[in-house]
């Protein structure tokens, strides 16, 4: 991948987590961008973690995702 310190969620067990976020965020986002997105999109989910550490990955490379609605948390203290 692209940040050697994440993870790819579904290996680590949250398959069904991102299927059920996908159901409850995927309305929404038809509501606010339906010239973009549809309910026959986003039938397929991705989520990974990355981390940023010194000594470790300090950025992730400038990088174009190919999906249709991408959703960004941040779980640290800092943003």
């Amino acid at each position: 991948g692209m940040n050697r310190y994440g993870a790819i969620l579904s290996d680590i067990g949250f398959g069904d987590f991102l299927r059920d976020l996908n159901h409850l965020v995927l309305p929404l986002a038809c509501e606010l961008f339906p010239d973009w997105i549809s309910a026959d999109d986003c039938r397929e989910q991705y989520g990974f973690t990355v981390r940023y550490k010194a000594g470790e990955d300090l950025a992730l490379a400038e990088h174009y995702d190919t999906s249709n609605l991408t959703l960004n948390v941040c779980l640290g203290k800092k943003f």
